[in-house]
């Protein structure tokens, strides 16, 4: 792609397609005059990883030609550069390429428009090249993949060293990281259930362990590391999926509240709804009272501020562990009552017992 390598600056769009499924990562204006980032148009615009878009550019960048191939069309399929677009020619599964189209800044065209935005480079990714069995490595053979290409428009297979292997997975294009909060910062856990009194778990200042706070006398936990597991969730906080916020309804009768504070008083509040099996939360980040008073500008209100802008705007699909983590009661932690016993004053005199049936 000689026209991508002179000028990666007018790079607008990338488009990735195969068998079907596609996605699109464009480059957005942002508020600040002159800057620009990347976002995922085909899944509401989340924000891509720019190290994912980077990584696929100098990979077309540095993608070079070594050898011409075969022009037969029958053959595109074994070398897995087949398209839906090849005439009458019928692609074994798996046999279809991966569509990679770089479009450069200009206007786009409206849905259902003929006219098509300028194009980079439009090449079709096939299969690795297989060395042909018992043959030597020569000392000086490059350690660089080679696959088989072909550019779209053109009649002939190339052989190209490159690393090329975009998603067609927009999960792949960006980061799935909610939240990364330091578990053993975490002072107190309240986990609210619409109607309910909240589950609190405390960090002990003496072991420095985190316990649940007010277990009913005579009763233990099931699982001892839960307290500690519930607590780590806002350590790698992961979703799924992603929508808009306002697409997800959140109503307050429905949502469990789950507020994670650390010891120097920002607080995240975690909101989480399950809809079936799916768990769909939003997040919210503030700053105690207390920490306010003592310093409006203290590092958390800022930490506080950025996670916000984050997460505002969007609604996340967590795993369902996750989920239920998050939305865990007292009875989930404790081992059942045991049954009660009645008291000899409670029994019935002797010889009055119920005959058996």
């Amino acid at each position: 792609m000689p026209a991508l390598a002179s000028n990666p600056d007018r790079v607008q769009r990338i488009i990735v397609t195969r068998g079907g499924v596609r996605v699109e990562v464009e480059r957005v204006e942002t508020t600040d005059a002159g800057t620009s980032r990347w976002v995922v148009a085909s899944k509401y615009g989340y924000p891509a990883d720019e190290r994912v878009v980077r990584a696929v550019l100098t990979g077309a960048i540095d993608a070079v030609v070594v050898e011409e191939k075969t022009a037969l069309a029958s053959n595109f399929a074994r070398l897995g550069i087949a398209d839906q677009s090849d005439g009458g020619a019928t692609a074994a599964r798996g046999s279809i390429s991966t569509r990679l189209r770089i479009e450069e800044q200009g206007s786009k065209p409206e849905a259902g428009a003929s006219a098509q935005p300028p194009v980079i480079g439009d090449v079709l990714i096939g299969k690795p090249e297989l060395p042909a069995a018992g043959a030597p490595r020569s000392a000086g053979a490059t350690t660089s993949p080679r696959l088989f290409v072909r550019r779209v428009g053109e009649e002939r297979a190339l052989l190209a060293e490159a690393s090329l292997a975009p998603e067609t997975d927009w999960l792949g294009w960006v980061s799935t990281l909610i939240s990364r909060l330091d578990e053993e910062a975490i002072d107190t856990v309240e986990i609210t259930h619409p109607g309910s009194a909240p589950l609190v778990l405390e960090r002990s200042a003496e072991s420095g362990m985190i316990a649940l706070s007010g277990v009913p006398e005579g009763r233990t936990l099931r699982d001892p590391m839960a307290p500690a597991r519930i607590a780590s969730v806002v350590s790698t906080l992961t979703f799924e999926d992603v929508a808009p916020a306002a697409t997800i309804q959140m109503p307050e009768s429905d949502v469990v509240t789950t507020r994670f504070t650390r010891r120097d008083g920002l607080v995240m509040t975690v909101r989480t709804l399950k809809v079936g099996s799916d768990f769909w939360i939003s997040a919210g980040a503030a700053v105690s009272e207390e920490t306010t008073a003592q310093n409006p500008e203290a590092a958390p209100a800022a930490e506080a501020r950025s996670m916000n802008e984050r997460w505002k705007p969007w609604a996340f699909r967590v795993a369902p562990f996750r989920g239920e983590d998050l939305t865990r009661t007292l009875e989930d932690l404790l081992e059942p009552a045991a049954a009660e016993v009645p008291s000899p004053s409670q029994r019935p005199p002797s010889g009055t017992e119920p005959a058996p049936q």
